[in-house]
């Protein structure tokens, strides 16, 4: 690869990095104005409502990010590079960069998850020790 093609390419990504923080920011922005906060009164809602809640958020960035992705490739390059190049950087930084904006302004978002798998691990390791003791109650003759 020759210097003007490196530095095009470097260029490029460059500007899609920044464009995809900008849109990772501006969408936590608008999601935390719509979805109902991380706080008491969501944590005492229901698993059903929690979860319900957590995937549309979710729906909702995936139909961005994918939108996004699909009119950035469709969108010639700033810089001139050949397709090649102009695909793997849109592929690269769309998909890669962008879930790492997402999360970086996504912290609501991302205790949500955490608390939904949580809530459901513990739910289900204490249904396995239920089983684990029913089965050491039948082995010992109980």
């Amino acid at each position: 690869m020759n210097p003007s093609t490196f530095l095009m390419v470097c260029l490029n990504i460059a500007v899609l990095t920044l464009f995809y923080t900008v849109l990772g920011g501006l969408l936590s922005y608008g999601l935390k104005n719509v979805f109902t906060p991380f706080d008491d009164t969501w944590t005492n809602a229901t698993l059903g409502f929690k979860v319900g809640e957590t995937s549309l958020e979710l729906i909702v960035i995936g139909l961005i990010a994918y939108w996004s992705m699909y009119f950035i490739e469709k969108a010639p390059p700033l810089f001139p590079v050949s397709k090649k190049f102009d695909t793997s950087v849109d592929t690269y930084i769309s998909g890669v960069f962008f879930v790492y904006a997402i999360f970086l302004f996504f912290d609501e978002l991302w205790s949500k998850v955490q608390h939904i798998y949580t809530y459901i691990t513990h739910i289900v390791l204490r249904k396995m020790d239920g089983e684990q003791s029913s089965d050491k109650k039948h082995q010992d003759g109980v």
